[in-house]
């Protein structure tokens, strides 16, 4: 199983990662997390920080590229290994996470979403928002 949560150490997120993927493994779940950075030692699963480098203050279009990349580097990966299913963590509801289920389903993922805002952070809010869950 891979799990996907791009955010990292920021806010906590941390440790609510290594409580989901601890909890997986130990319900005998082979777990990979891909995220962008990570300072915890972990047990009896993979951390690949393969979205790191996709926030910053580049162009959006660029972050935008970087994300699909590291994406689509984790999903291969991830199905190098045997992983059938995708467990993604959405802060906001964009193009770009539609992308991502997208791709996700594309490469035959069956795709689980935690959805932690029912509103995004940053305000905007798009109409075809919530046909994307």
């Amino acid at each position: 199983m891979l799990v996907g949560e791009p955010v990292g150490g920021h806010g906590g997120m941390d440790l609510y990662d290594a409580g989901l993927c601890g909890g997986l493994r130990d319900a005998g779940l082979n777990v990979a997390l891909a995220t962008s950075q990570w300072d915890r030692d972990v047990e009896g699963y993979e951390v690949w920080t393969t979205f790191e480098g996709v926030f910053g203050d580049q162009a959006a279009l660029w972050r935008a590229g970087r994300w699909v990349r590291a994406l689509l580097r984790s999903l291969r990966r991830a199905r190098q290994r045997g992983a059938r299913v995708c467990h993604l963590h959405f802060f906001q509801a964009t193009l770009l996470q539609w992308v991502t289920l997208s791709l996700t389903r594309r490469m035959g993922f069956q795709t689980v979403v935690t959805a932690h805002d029912v509103e995004t952070f940053s305000g905007d809010r798009e109409r075809w928002a919530p046909r994307i869950y």
